[in-house]
């Protein structure tokens, strides 16, 4: 105002700030998927390898048993959903969303009770995938040089098994030492078999590191998350795919069970939530929990879902919390009213309880409102792994 009859009005053109900010946010996008490549590329080439397996060999396997298409298409389905949350939580910026699109349209197939998958429209859904792969591998190849990518993984040995292994090459190429066929060579070649193997905790830390990355942008405090594994050293190629499926367990505990900061202050809880793994031998098998100290599962609401998906009857007596909570790794069993691409489309925990059974495992789940929930599982010890069922049981219909 600048006297009673005269107003002085001011109009500033913020498109040059508009667009700076969304400058910066997309250099912090990029930023955060360089980070993650560069700290976790282990983890980083283990997936970008089941992926382009899954696209070369997987994918045409199952859309080839056309007499079968359902068992096919849900497993489609599944390891989908399973990429979209690793390499969402690896923070790449363009692939989680094609994979959400195709996630999209196999969904509409399922839901169809009459339409078969067209072989031709998912190869092309995969292909507009891989397609954003390249863009966001693009982003890692300026930044970090193809070096990054020829360099892989490499064994790295402690130094007691390098002398383990000199040990081991003298008898075999003087005859030094204890005779070849002796306990205590024998006792040697078996930690030379067990060599490749890794500690069980390196199968979890990737996907842990990232369920932190994740609260934050849940604007949620999570501490880095606690993985005691106890030594126990697990063949890779056996438990990977567990570990893999387990990314929908550490998202599901950030999404649904840690509280927002004002919540937990509320509730007279630490600001900063947490998830902690704990595995270690029992017997002939292994025992691996996950639990996290947020909100716990919300009963009423399972039983509300389970009632509306015909899996209880609305006038049925109740069943104990312990029965219900099986019922969240039943298919597209989700809580939440509306999918996004991080979580929603209640695919998550069936992939979880589906690699359990391929082990041949068992899964308990412990809840406390208010006061959090513990996944516990309970797997054979394995050294080779077993049949794929699912193939197995396409390709054994009659």
């Amino acid at each position: 105002m600048i006297n009673p009859k005269l107003i002085m009005l001011i109009i500033t053109d913020i498109t040059e700030k508009l667009q700076l900010e969304a400058q910066v946010a997309e250099e912090q996008t990029r930023l955060r998927l360089i980070v993650t490549a560069a700290t976790e590329s282990a983890e980083l080439f283990e997936v970008l390898d089941d992926y382009r397996k899954f696209g070369r060999q997987d994918l045409p396997r199952l859309l080839a048993a056309v007499d079968h298409p359902e068992p096919a298409l849900a497993e489609i389905y599944r390891q989908v959903h399973t990429f979209k949350g690793l390499f969402g939580q690896m923070e790449f910026i363009y692939l989680p969303d094609a994979l959400h699109e195709f996630e999209s349209e196999l969904r509409q197939y399922k839901e169809s009770a009459t339409a078969r998958p067209n072989p031709d429209e998912l190869v092309g859904r995969l292909q507009q995938a891989d397609a954003a792969l390249e863009r966001d591998l693009a982003i890692l190849r300026d930044t970090l040089g193809e070096s990054f990518f020829a360099r892989r993984g490499r064994l790295e040995l402690a130094p007691e098994d390098v002398a383990m292994l000199e040990q081991l090459a003298d008898r075999l190429l003087h005859g030094k030492g204890q005779s070849l066929d002796s306990v205590d060579t024998r006792a040697l070649l078996q930690r030379l078999k067990r060599l490749r193997y890794v500690p069980f905790g390196h199968l979890l830390s990737g996907y842990a590191k990232a369920a932190v990355r994740l609260a934050q942008r849940r604007e949620k405090e999570l501490a880095p998350v606690g993985i005691e594994d106890n030594g126990l050293r697990v063949p890779p190629e056996v438990y990977a795919p567990f570990a893999k499926s387990l990314v929908h367990l550490f998202r599901n505990a950030v999404d649904h069970g840690i509280e927002t900061p004002e919540e937990r202050w509320e509730l007279d809880k630490e600001e900063e939530g947490h998830i902690n793994c704990r595995a270690w031998a029992e017997g002939d098998g292994i025992v691996l929990e996950i639990a996290d100290d947020g909100r716990g599962l919300d009963v009423e609401a399972i039983r509300r879902k389970a009632v509306e998906k015909g899996l209880l009857a609305a006038e049925a007596p109740g069943l104990e919390p312990e029965e219900l909570y099986r019922l969240i790794f039943t298919d597209e069993f989700s809580t939440k009213q509306t999918a996004d691409a991080m979580s929603g489309r209640g695919v998550g925990l069936a992939a979880v309880r589906m690699e359990t059974q391929r082990l041949g495992g068992e899964i308990e789940v412990e809840s406390t409102p208010g006061a959090g929930t513990i996944f516990r599982f309970r797997l054979p010890y394995l050294e080779k792994p077993l049949p794929n069922t699912i193939t197995e049981e396409i390709d054994e219909r009659p």
